[in-house]
């Protein structure tokens, strides 16, 4: 301070004397302008330092990744596929898309591969699955965009294994319905054959029984009364069927829960009165109890003595009673509707028997041809019948066929790439 003191004299001393006045500049007004560019100063420090730490984690925020396009609309080519998607169906497809994107389903499909299950990042860790479940990232950058992304630094393991994730995406889930799509449409061509196999021997037969069909007017009754019989022979086995059919469903039906179970046996008037027994005798003992308490009596009296006996003697009663019902309930519930389908069965087939019996042996001793009238009209509608399905089969081949000509609705854009 004093050197600079003595130089400002010195100056002072050397300069030519002014002859213009000096403004006088108040210390008051310079302060602020001092405050002022110190704080720009600590500004463009401070912002770039923000600048630089905003690129560092832009730099160390690069991830490996990949984008799947996916349709607005299902494609089409000629049919309507499905009714027109609204924009909420379509986020929800998207999100639904994406959970199967991580779903573990397709996680354990990509880890099957041994390049990507022996890699170093996923070898580190104890659940592979978790672990990619939980670093995994499903995003939609743009409306038809989904982009897989994992939530670790950019390196060849880990675009390795978001291709991997999303190969096995387009393996299990997006080619699978190609794949299912394919699978039913032989299905349904296989049907159609049959079905075009069993109408060609019907159209046959009904060709061979209208040429020797001849009605023979002596002969009605008997011919009405062999409708009568083929007709009845047609209701049993159509009752045959579906009793078949309830026989099944009871038999693969899942046997009665304890719940169903408890709430018969308590239902059981035995089970009831035994039970109001117990809950009566417990009081009793329990006021027993207490007025021997209150007595202060060391030996248990009689009485108390009896009830308790009585009381053991209940609850044996009522477990022995509940043993005995619950297998008597489970029976009812299980094996007497099988037993009773069982007979019915049984009784339909023998009844089918006897009407078939009686029917060939009408056949065989009345000579008419009107006999044949029954099984001509029938035959008749069968026809029908398998045309019309025959021809929904058609154009259901036809449908599906197209359709598995058009696009797939989720296509891989972009796979993950390595720098």
């Amino acid at each position: 301070m004093a050197d600079a003191h003595q130089s400002n004299l010195a100056a002072t001393d050397h300069d030519p004397p002014s002859t213009t006045p000096r403004a006088s500049f108040p210390k008051r007004a310079f302060r602020p302008m001092v405050a002022l560019l110190l704080l720009s100063v600590v500004a463009i420090v401070f912002g770039q330092d923000l600048i630089r730490t905003t690129v560092n984690k832009s730099n160390t925020k690069k991830q490996a990744f990949g984008e799947m396009h996916i349709r607005y609309q299902r494609p089409k080519i000629l049919y309507e596929i499905a009714p027109p998607e609204t924009e909420r169906d379509f986020e929800r497809y998207k999100k639904t898309q994406g959970r199967l994107l991580k779903g573990q389903f397709v996680l354990n499909a990509a880890l099957s591969q041994s390049e990507v299950r022996d890699t170093t990042l996923l070898k580190q860790q104890s659940d592979p699955v978790g672990w990619l479940e939980e670093h995994l990232e499903v995003d939609f950058p743009g409306d038809e965009f989904m982009r897989l992304s994992l939530d670790a630094p950019l390196s060849q393991e880990a675009v390795k294994i978001v291709n991997a994730v999303l190969n096995a995406y387009l393996n299990e889930v997006v080619n699978k319905a190609k794949k299912d799509q394919q699978a039913r449409f032989r299905t349904l061509e296989e049907f159609h054959r049959t079905i075009k196999e069993e109408l060609l021997t019907k159209k046959t037969g009904l060709a061979e029984l209208t040429k020797i069909l001849e009605p023979a007017p002596t002969q009605k009754v008997e011919a009405e009364y062999i409708d009568q019989v083929q007709n009845r022979v047609t209701q049993i086995k159509m009752e045959l069927v579906r009793v078949v059919s309830r026989l099944s469903a009871v038999q693969e039906a899942e046997p009665p829960s304890k719940n169903e179970i408890e709430l018969a046996v308590n239902s059981d008037p035995v089970i009831a009165r035994l039970t109001a027994d117990r809950l009566v005798q417990e009081e009793l003992i329990a006021l027993s109890s207490n007025q021997a308490d209150g007595e202060r009596d060391q030996n248990e009296s009689p009485l108390l003595t009896d009830e308790r006996r009585h009381l053991q003697a209940v609850v044996g009663a009522l477990e022995k009673r509940r043993s005995l019902i619950e297998k008597s309930i489970r029976e009812q519930l299980v094996e007497a509707p099988q037993k009773l389908l069982q007979a019915k069965v049984e009784r339909l087939n023998l009844e089918q028997k006897k009407f078939e019996d009686e029917l060939s042996k009408l056949r065989d001793t009345v000579h008419v041809t009107r006999n044949h009238s029954f099984e001509l009209e029938e035959l008749k509608k069968e026809i029908a019948r398998n045309e019309g399905t025959a021809l929904q089969f058609a154009t259901e081949i036809e449908r599906l066929q197209i359709e598995l000509h058009a696009p797939q609705r989720i296509t891989l854009v972009n796979q993950a790439q390595y720098p």
